[in-house]
């Protein structure tokens, strides 16, 4: 947004610098500037002959984006896309495809017509609930993704030719079965232990530290008990909310609104569906009929003809969720009817009109308050637009936060002593602070009493100018200040100090000889043996830092290490050689060989990079996210 905010600047900067570039144009000639700038598309990335536009990669991003919310929740905006560095993983991605489909068409081949029927109706996303094929599943998924049937087919019919080189270069590199087998010998591998909690009841409270222990304990933990860097600013904060107040609407536009927007408040038609499906005119044609003459849809259905199998139920559904090839036909039918026989790539569509829900549209009066609100909103966004250029002119001017402010009807919001999360002494947020890392960085990188002089993107709606009014640096707590949790500190501290000492003593008793359970310290009766446990210590309360240990030495090793509780002794009682069954064996070298196969691909992938000349033009990257 800031962006266009500095496109549409106004102040007297830049319109000499506007003039500078009009008498150079004119000086210099602008015709080869014309041409270059109009010859041709501009493209995303150059993969050989073939070109990424920029709609095909925010496409791709979009898609990417929400199988992600699938996975991490619907939070996961474009923003947090862009951190993870989503555009060049699927730039790099459709760069691979074409690739690997220029190679497959110089190696000549193709798929057929059948073969691109059978990979749709063979591919589980599409299946049903009975494991077969669902027509109206693959359409749905289609509408939601914004194909049309016919330009899925297209696609796919491009892209299995690569899937099919893909797979042979994948089926070719098979792992040893000696590697398989020796990586889970490895990993299965098992330890038994003797263990013992030593807790931390064990040790008394030490005595009272004196003066001088409290004072070193304090100085040599400093960082724990020193406050944080706080700063105390004064924020301008420019947004919608400051502006909207001040805007109208008249209601001509609200109506031009709802006119226009009027898709939003509609619920579509919706109809019950059934179809047949046939390879060609002629039995599409023969079916109808015998529908048309009153034959059930299930026997029908059952002409070895029809390619289904059956009848296909697509349900009630809206217009959207066929391709506009059908969806035309089907919805322009009246109810309990059958249409004629419609083509489309999948073959000729016999469709029976069941029942028919007619279309619901909101009135204008039901929506005319949300539709106004909408238009405010807007307007005062053009509105914040306009006054940020006022803003960085009295910015840039020198003119105090406050002046800036009045100038364009902005908020004030005080800081005081916040740290480098946003939170005050007392952990709260100073209220109507905007909360977007830019502001607090931005706080947090000015100099004691320098104010801004642009202003910062706080969010996609609200700018912001700081000035920071005090510092108060990073500093030692004096001990009274903290005394309380300098005692509880070091009384810990002390107690873990003498627990540990316990624990080695304990340890080196049983490396001396004594018996295990004769070792341990009055208190502690109980001696467990562990369950048989692995190198990842999954399901074992023995501490990893003990598991480690305990696989890196021979039967008898006793070591200690802390537990949740207090320390935990433990001594090696048996190694457990495990070996692998057969069919685990050749599960491993599966994983192994899709993995290697995998890496095969990358090399031929970088080998193809060599053949066929790739360029990416990053402007165009980044503003097609």
């Amino acid at each position: 947004m800031l962006q266009a905010i500095r496109s549409r600047a106004a102040s007297w900067v830049v319109k000499a610098l506007f003039v500078l570039l009009i008498l150079s144009f004119a000086a210099w000639g602008i015709t080869d500037y014309i041409n270059r700038g109009t010859i041709g598309r501009v493209h995303v990335a150059t993969v050989g002959d073939r070109t990424i536009e920029p709609q095909d990669l925010s496409r791709a991003i979009d898609t990417e984006i929400q199988r992600l919310r699938g996975m991490l929740g619907p939070g996961f905006d474009r923003d947090q896309a862009r951190q993870f560095g989503i555009a060049d993983s699927v730039l790099e991605q459709l760069i691979s495809n074409l690739l690997i489909q220029q190679e497959s068409q110089r190696l000549g081949l193709g798929v057929s017509d059948a073969g691109v029927r059978a990979a749709i109706v063979g591919d589980r996303l599409f299946a049903g609930a009975d494991g077969q094929f669902d027509r109206t599943r693959f359409q749905s998924l289609l509408a939601r993704a914004n194909y049309t049937e016919a330009r899925y087919v297209a696609e796919l019919r491009q892209d299995l030719p690569r899937q099919h080189l893909l797979a042979t270069l994948q089926r070719s590199v098979r792992a040893p079965q000696v590697l398989a087998e020796t990586i889970l010998r490895f990993r299965e591998e098992q330890r038994v232990a003797m263990t013992a909690i030593l807790p931390a009841s064990l040790i008394p409270e030490p005595a009272a530290p004196t003066e001088d222990a409290l004072v070193a304990f304090h100085r040599d933990n400093a960082t724990r008990f020193t406050a944080p860097e706080r700063r105390t600013a004064t924020v301008l904060v420019l947004g919608p909310e400051q502006v909207i107040g001040g805007i109208d609407v008249p209601p001509s536009a609200v109506e031009e609104a709802y006119r226009l927007r009027v898709g939003e408040f509609t619920t579509p038609g919706r109809r019950q569906v059934t179809q047949l499906l046939f390879a060609d005119e002629a039995a599409a044609k023969a079916a109808r009929e015998r529908l048309v003459g009153g034959t059930p849809m299930a026997e029908v259905a059952a002409d070895p003809a029809n390619l289904a199998g059956a009848e296909t139920s697509l349900g009630e559904i809206t217009e959207r969720d066929l391709p506009r090839d059908l969806a035309g036909p089907v919805f322009a039918a009246a109810a309990n009817s059958v249409i004629e026989p419609v083509r489309s790539p999948l073959g000729w569509h016999v469709f029976s009109i069941g029942a028919v829900t007619a279309e619901v549209v909101q009135p204008f009066e039901a929506v005319r308050e949300q539709l106004a609100l909408d238009l405010r909103r807007e307007r005062a966004l053009d509105r914040v637009i306009q006054l940020t250029n006022r803003l960085e002119d009295a910015l840039s001017s020198n003119a105090s936060l406050e002046e800036a402010a009045q100038e364009v009807g902005a908020a004030l919001i005080k800081a005081e002593r916040v740290d480098r999360r946003g939170f005050t002494e007392d952990r709260t947020r100073p209220a109507g602070l905007p909360t977007g890392d830019a502001v607090l960085r931005t706080i947090f990188e000015t100099a004691e009493g320098r104010t801004t002089q642009r202003v910062i993107e706080a969010d996609r709606e609200t700018m912001v100018a700081v000035r920071v009014d005090g510092v108060a640096a990073p500093q030692l707590r004096p001990l009274d200040e903290v005394r309380t949790s300098v005692l509880a500190s070091w009384i810990a501290a002390e107690r873990d100090r003498a627990l540990r000492t316990l624990a080695e003593a304990t340890a080196e008793r049983i490396r001396t000889g004594t018996a295990f359970q004769e070792a341990l310290p009055e208190g502690v009766t109980e001696a467990a043996v562990s369950e048989p446990f692995t190198r990842e210590g999954r399901d074992t309360p023995i501490p990893a830092a003990l598991v480690a240990q305990l696989f890196q030495s021979p039967v008898g090793t006793v070591a200690v290490a802390q537990a949740a509780d207090g320390y935990m002794v433990a001594q090696l009682a048996d190694i457990r050689t495990i070996t692998p069954d057969p069919s685990t064996i050749d599960q491993q070298r599966q994983n192994f060989s899709a993995g290697m196969g995998e890496d095969v691909v990358r090399q031929f992938e970088q080998a193809l990079r060599q053949r066929y000349t790739v360029t990416i033009n990053r402007r165009e990257v980044e503003r097609a996210f």
